[in-house]
């Protein structure tokens, strides 16, 4: 595996990570700590921004290819 291979692999494991921690922060559980409304999508804002940089970091990788 070459270094940008795992730099791949290693970006994709971590949209895996963000998109569960999108899921969680969409879905309203009575288990969730309190959050204002807005709170909770300033948070699944960044977190959409992140994966989308981390995806647009992955199609430079694989450019490279």
């Amino acid at each position: 595996m070459t270094e940008t291979e795992r730099q791949i692999f290693n970006l994709e494991g971590d949209i895996y990570v963000l998109n569960m921690h999108l899921k969680h922060e969409q879905s309203n559980s009575k288990y969730d700590l309190s959050k204002s409304s807005d709170e909770k999508q300033k948070s699944i804002a960044r977190l959409k921004t992140r994966i989308t940089g981390k995806q647009i970091e992955i199609q430079k990788l694989k450019q490279q290819l």
